[in-house]
């Protein structure tokens, strides 16, 4: 009996997430109403309605739901940071259980700060999120649209234009995201390197990557035990007009365990390593190279501070 509590639990808990339904009832024994309706002794098997037996319990166990008409939200957020390109002004609005069965349907924009003498970072995103009941209430399927331009003057030489589509699903099994993007390095600086002037121009990726993870902290924001890790390895090259064609991977693993020698105090160890491969004799383009420095990668240093430059642009 305590198992199927437990598991009951971890149902209800699950859908009450989709944010789909007003309710979620369970029921153990005879669901009220259920002689009338004819379905004592048997499993429903109604739309709406979940029904699992256990032969620890008298009788049936039913989860019932009652769904949510559509729902509209709409979000403001500014996200600052030490680097003037980084703040960010943004927008969202969103309606949740679309067509009754928990999809969702988002449109975001934002801004950035307008700096030397440069147009300011924008972005717009459109996204449609389905989940994909016959498998698990856990998976979501997303497809999303998206514009961006990013000025990133104040520690390169250029800004870049990014457009793309992108479908991603989400499961047990880690997040396996087909991307298409088309890039524009734009804008240059009168001092732009020959590296940057050299990848100049657009360019085109169409890649298939996956992520897999596995987190065992207390707490994902403030942990004081246990540990995390990742894996990311993205291929890029899928089509024949891809510009772009290279093997990438990405790991990170982090430790948190309280120091006895010090109440409150807590020992945490991170690290992250990444590795890229060209698949064609042209080296991979500026884009899509890996860089380290700033918050968030290697504090003391300016952001993308760490490793070879030619004048200010990091290569």
């Amino acid at each position: 009996v305590e198992n199927t509590l437990v598991a009951l639990g971890d149902v209800v808990l699950r859908l009450e997430g989709i944010g789909a339904f007003r309710g979620v009832d369970v029921y153990l024994g005879q669901h009220p109403g259920a002689a009338d309706a004819g379905l004592a002794g048997a499993a429903s098997t109604s739309a709406g309605t979940a029904a699992v037996s256990d032969t620890a319990i008298d009788g049936e166990v039913q989860v019932t739901v009652a769904e949510k008409e559509g729902l509209f939200q709409l979000q403001s957020r500014v996200d600052s940071s030490t680097n003037l390109e980084d703040a960010m002004m943004s927008a969202q609005a969103s309606i949740r259980n679309v067509f009754g069965a928990g999809e969702s349907l988002s449109a975001s924009i934002g801004f950035g700060a307008k700096n030397v003498r440069k147009r300011a970072s924008t972005t717009t995103e459109l996204s449609a999120t389905k989940p994909c009941f016959p498998f698990s209430v856990d998976n979501d399927l997303t497809l999303r649209a998206f514009n961006r331009f990013l000025n990133l003057h104040t520690r390169s030489s250029y800004g870049m234009t990014l457009q793309g589509a992108e479908l991603e699903l989400v499961s047990a099994l880690g997040v396996t995201t087909a991307a298409l993007h088309l890039r524009d390095i734009c804008e240059l600086s009168d001092d732009a390197s020959v590296a940057v002037r050299e990848d100049a121009g657009v360019s085109f990726k169409s890649s298939l990557r996956h992520a897999i993870g596995i987190d065992e902290r207390d707490s994902v924001t403030l942990p004081t035990t246990g540990y995390a890790a990742s894996l990311d390895v993205e291929l890029a090259g899928l089509s024949a007009s891809s510009d772009s064609r290279f093997l990438r991977s990405e790991s990170a693993a982090q430790v948190h365990f309280p120091f006895s020698q010090v109440p409150g105090m807590t020992l945490s160890l991170s690290g992250k390593a990444g590795a890229i491969l060209s698949l064609t004799e042209r080296p991979v383009r500026i884009c899509d190279r890996f860089f380290i420095g700033g918050t968030g990668s290697l504090r003391g240093f300016r952001t993308k501070g760490v490793g070879p430059h030619s004048g200010r642009d990091s290569l």
